[in-house]
């Protein structure tokens, strides 16, 4: 997998159907200095995935349309090379230090 240059900002498809969720990671994602683009179903995901490369894709996995699962094996046959990450993974990460602190 080729990532972005160290000149050009690395660009991140955020999936998630929960608006709030989203724009939290949005806001972290543009302070930390990354493009940022949303979807938040998973039809419209796929596509955008499918025609916009990018560096990392962070994945719901119940979304209305088609289940992050399914976005994730469709572009794992015949997609461009993406890291993925599954937000489910991401939210139980974060809990554990909120609840850590």
């Amino acid at each position: 997998m080729q990532m972005a240059g160290p000149t050009s900002q690395r660009r991140v498809l955020v999936v998630e159907d929960d608006a709030s969720i989203r724009e939290l990671l949005r806001l972290h994602l543009d302070l930390a200095g990354f493009a940022i683009d949303e979807a938040g179903e998973g039809r419209s995901a796929l596509e955008r995935a499918r025609a916009t490369p990018f560096d990392l894709v962070l994945l719901d996995v119940m979304l209305p349309g088609l289940d992050g699962v399914s976005i994730c094996r469709a572009l794992r046959n015949g997609g461009p090379s993406v890291l993925i990450r599954f937000l489910r993974q991401l939210r139980c990460l974060f809990l554990g230090k909120m609840c850590a602190a």
